[in-house]
């Protein structure tokens, strides 16, 4: 007789309950319907009193255009590009800060986390003029780099015109992205923090590791999955911001969210809009979708 083999029971599915099913109606018309506009005005033919469907069906043009012509790639290239270079700077200086937030008392946490809070209550125009303040040629910043031979540094490596010029320039952009959505890296990165068990650390010390290790392979290793939420909450609304890049970017670096502006209320290009703008949610929603499937084992 074979050796009987007992197979491990599948793991169940886990439904909804049923007070869930509610809000997940009420998603549908709130959120896909929106998007299926948005789809839709993409492929319709602009007229005079607005999109509508052509009688030959769907029009590509727009979808053409963003395939060929150039300025498009470069916006597209340029609102991943400084994305990603916002989302790095505010993970290097977040994570220092979330760390002593997460390491300090009760009382000194909770007055360092006011302070993170509350620039997210300001208006983002409001923060965006600040800035435009203090970087322009005879603002604070613009002197202190000016005097202290950082702005020469900056103007060699190309990311201001001049030493004393720091406004309108990647650099101005990317101080004022960093500056403005650092708090949505912070925030999560602080409750991973917290969580983590000192005690770990003090094992991992007693062990032999070194600082450096302790910190690296034990601190980061178990704070990636707030490393991944700050990422997330910074990089998607970087590609698509609108106001940073028209008060603090460059005239000659077109970024998406600009364009979709200037083609939706200059050009009266809604089709072209709306097609921008599927393209930017299928930039940011394929990357999360392929996260979440590999986080989710496959499944």
């Amino acid at each position: 007789m074979p050796a009987s083999v007992s197979v491990p029971p599948a793991a169940p599915r886990h439904r909804p309950p049923a007070a869930a099913w509610p809000p997940l109606v009420l998603w549908v018309p709130t959120l896909l319907l929106p998007l299926a506009a948005v789809v839709w005005v993409s492929l319709a033919a602009m007229g005079p009193a607005g999109p509508s469907w052509p009688a030959d069906g769907p029009q590509m043009d727009a979808w053409r255009a963003l395939a060929i012509e150039p300025i498009y790639r470069r916006g597209l290239g340029s609102s991943v590009a400084y994305a990603a270079a916002a989302t790095l700077l505010c993970l290097a200086v977040g994570f220092p800060f979330a760390n002593a937030v997460a390491s300090a008392t009760p009382r000194r946490r909770a007055a360092l986390m006011v302070l993170v809070i509350v620039p997210l209550c300001l208006p983002l125009l409001v923060r965006a003029l600040a800035w435009q303040w203090l970087l322009a040629d005879g603002g604070t910043v613009a002197v202190v780099a000016r005097r202290s031979g950082v702005g020469a540094a900056l103007a060699a490596a190309g990311l201001v015109p001049a030493p004393g010029r720091l406004l309108n320039s990647p650099f101005s952009l990317l101080i004022g992205l960093t500056a403005s959505y650092l708090p949505l890296m912070v925030l999560p990165l602080v409750l991973s923090l917290a969580r983590i068990d000192r005690r770990l650390l003090d094992a991992a010390a007693d062990l032999g590791a070194r600082p450096w290790a302790s910190f690296w392979f034990v601190k980061v290793a178990l704070a990636r999955q707030g490393i991944g939420a700050g990422c997330t909450l910074v990089f998607v609304p970087c590609v698509g911001e609108v106001v940073l890049p028209t008060l603090l970017g460059s005239p000659g670096t077109p970024m998406l969210g600009r364009l979709i502006w200037d083609e939706l209320y200059s050009n009266l290009d809604w089709p072209m809009a709306a097609t921008l703008t599927v393209a930017l949610g299928a930039l940011v929603a394929l990357p999360l979708l392929a996260a979440s499937r590999r986080r989710g084992g496959g499944r």
